[in-house]
């Protein structure tokens, strides 16, 4: 049974033959830290030129730790209030709201607990705009759009499992259409956040 077994991995991994106390005994490559993934969850509070206009924004994110290095989950923003988009003293008193999100992908060096340290980040995903019509109480137009935001940040560990951070990116929209006052372009943008990390390893 064990040469059957020992033939069975030479033909699958096209590796030299061993004995089977040997294999047992050797260690497997894994990822993360102590090869295993870990965790990361993050809350950050971010603000945005929309329209010429400053808009609030809450982001939360779910990662999985592939190595010290590397994380890939998903990110979403969410604007916190409307902001208007009617020319001054105009009656039609429209407001526009917005929000986004999709695949995140963050990489750069750090210590082995990912709370400290620099991270390159890119999100690929889709949004939606609206605008609304406070004067009837009513929806004018809503569009969808494809979104790339590539980012830099830094952390700051406050323990543990906890950190802060802090970073900025630019937000880019792809096949957005007119609404009415705003310009495709009106959604595009930088971004700052500043918010807290939630690491953690199994």
């Amino acid at each position: 049974m064990a040469r059957a077994l020992t033939l069975l991995l030479l033909l699958v991994t096209g590796g030299p033959l061993v004995p089977t106390a040997d294999l047992s005994g050797q260690s497997v490559p894994g990822l993360g830290s102590d090869n295993e993934v870990g965790a990361i969850v993050s809350l950050r509070p971010a603000g945005s030129q929309v329209a010429d206009r400053f808009m609030p924004m809450l982001g939360l994110g779910m990662a999985l730790r592939l190595s010290s290095s590397l994380e890939i989950g998903g990110e979403g923003f969410l604007g916190l209030r409307r902001v208007g988009v009617s020319p001054q003293n105009s009656p039609e008193q429209s407001e526009l709201a917005m929000g986004y999100g999709g695949l995140a992908l963050r990489y750069g060096p750090g210590d082995a607990s990912g709370l400290d340290g620099w991270r390159a980040g890119f999100l690929l995903g889709a949004g939606t705009a609206r605008v609304r019509s406070r004067l009837v109480g009513a929806e004018l137009d809503v569009d969808n759009f494809f979104v790339m935001e590539p980012s830099l940040e830094y952390r700051r560990g406050l323990g543990t499992i906890l950190g802060i951070v802090v970073g900025g990116g630019y937000r880019i929209t792809l096949g957005a259409d007119p609404l009415p006052g705003v310009d495709s372009g009106d959604i595009q943008s930088f971004t700052l956040h500043l918010g807290l990390n939630l690491v953690r390893d199994p």
